[in-house]
């Protein structure tokens, strides 16, 4: 009768794969990454004039102008008082001065109520009856002033 040896063997070594290149005393250098642009900066000139155009096409965009651009513009600004439609006008009068304009001019007009309006009150006056009412309405609430402004391209 044959024995069976029930113990585990023990493992193969793994073969040994000479290393072709000698060891060298001092390690190889490891070349620096490239610095990275610092923010804000563009790599290059080109990548300026891009950005540049890309602002400006957003700017007159925004202002619903288009090149050529005009030499004279005009804006209205809408308000039930001055300092109303003046918010407006300081946003945008920054955006124009980007483009290179200046402001010539700027009116405020109070709004009134036009010819048509006191008509139609005095027509519910005589008919109705209630026309004092809408006039009484008229009387005391006064439509949006107007700010004009005339911006002027420099140079």
């Amino acid at each position: 009768m044959e024995s069976t040896n029930l113990e585990p063997s023990a493992p193969e070594p793994e073969p040994t794969v000479p290393n072709p290149e000698p060891p060298s005393a001092a390690p190889e250098p490891v070349a620096a990454p490239p610095a990275a642009p610092a923010p804000g900066s563009l790599a290059n000139a080109g990548e300026a004039e891009a950005a540049r155009a890309a602002a400006r096409g957003a700017a007159l965009r925004q202002l619903g102008l288009r090149d050529p651009l005009p030499l004279t513009v005009v804006r209205e600004y809408k308000g039930k008082q001055q300092k109303d439609a003046n918010g407006e006008f300081t946003r945008e009068a920054q955006q124009f001065s980007a483009l290179g304009y200046t402001v010539t001019s700027q009116s405020w007009a109070q709004g009134q109520w036009g010819c048509g309006a006191w008509l139609v009150a005095l027509f519910c006056i005589l008919l109705v009856g209630l026309g004092l009412l809408i006039l009484a309405y008229m009387l005391i609430v006064k439509p949006a002033g107007t700010l004009t402004v005339t911006y002027t391209l420099k140079g």
